[in-house]
């Protein structure tokens, strides 16, 4: 949830709820018995929804423990920040209240398999093919879309290496050139305030650019050992501060002022191993004073660091597999990995 109290696990067959802010964490809820493909909470924590394998999404009273509604379809789901309502992916877009099991709308586009998000205020739904409009349904963006700082805006980093701004009308702000064409979009991220990216080149550098001038402020040479260059995994950005977080391939993490072109430090956090892939996730706190890295197959712990002194603080094991995500609560006091 957003006040980071409430944890959600869907599994098999079962979905639970805990109330993280006790201690121990408190189970609050246990879904019925079936295979559960993903869920989605609402902001306040009251409303829980799961799609399952039998082709069906439940709607649940959290605190009552008691399902309000069926649906007999299912797919990737994403709610509403108040719990209002559900966007529903599949081979199309479908939207439903949390209230009754009627459908609002059906979009006309196919090939929806993914619901990330609603805008924060709920006017659209970012999917894996673009972005709708709540209200109606209509497609108003084709591409891979994420949300810029301030919510005016969106980007697009695709395959073929290039970014795109866009209005939210469709109107397009910027293009302009990140890396050359490869199978997947290259790892980048934009500062706070939407004014740069960062991104690692094919050359193994990471490059930080001006977006409005394309002027390049800070070009961080590749890292190698013999003739092979290290890959890097991940960057994040300083949410306070200009600063980067820097995951490689060999399990390095290093950090750098932008300003200075300075590197703070360089810790030895997920030291690759036989059949590892190093740092598998970078993510800053959100007032910047901690840094988490997690490593993967041959390193499955969570590090936390003092980001100013660079000092290891704690180490997190229970992981058994790969660690996907890493992400802070919005108070910076929990930690959630998947």
């Amino acid at each position: 949830s957003a006040d980071g109290n409430t944890f959600v696990i869907a599994e098999h067959s079962r979905m639970w709820a805990w109330d993280v802010s006790q201690e121990p964490p408190e189970k609050i809820f246990q879904g019925t018995n079936y295979h559960y493909l993903s869920a989605a909470l609402s902001t306040d924590g009251s409303r829980l929804a799961g799609h399952t394998y039998s082709n069906r999404t439940l709607v649940f009273d959290v605190q009552k423990g008691t399902v309000l509604y069926q649906i007999h379809r299912t797919g990737p789901i994403a709610m509403k920040l108040d719990g209002s309502q559900i966007a529903m992916c599949g081979r199309g877009l479908q939207l439903y209240p949390t209230t009754v099991p009627a459908e609002t709308w059906t979009s006309d586009s196919s090939n929806v398999y993914q619901c990330h998000s609603f805008s924060p205020d709920g006017k659209w739904i970012s999917t894996n093919t673009g972005l709708f409009d709540a209200a109606t349904g209509v497609k108003f963006y084709s591409g891979r879309a994420q949300l810029m700082p301030g919510g005016k805006s969106v980007a697009d980093v695709g395959s073929d290496g290039m970014l795109r701004i866009n209005d939210l009308s469709g109107a397009r702000i910027a293009e302009q050139r990140l890396r050359e064409e490869a199978t997947q979009p290259p790892p980048h991220v934009f500062s706070p305030d939407g004014k740069r990216v960062a991104f690692a080149t094919e050359a193994g550098e990471v490059v930080v650019r001006d977006i409005a001038s394309e002027q390049q402020l800070l070009v961080i040479e590749a890292r190698a050992s013999g003739t092979s260059t290290h890959r890097i995994n991940n960057i994040a950005y300083h949410p306070r501060l200009p600063r980067l977080a820097i995951g490689y391939h060999d399990g390095q993490l290093h950090q750098w002022d932008i300003d200075r072109g300075e590197r703070l430090h360089a810790l030895d956090a997920h030291v690759l191993s036989s059949g590892s892939e190093g740092v598998a996730e970078v993510a800053y706190g959100p007032k910047g004073r901690i840094l988490a890295s997690a490593g993967n197959r041959g390193d499955r712990r969570i590090r936390l660091w003092d980001a100013a002194t660079g000092k290891q603080i704690h180490v997190m094991t229970g992981h058994s597999s790969h660690i996907h995500s890493l992400s802070f609560t919005s108070d910076g006091k929990r930690v959630a990995s998947a």
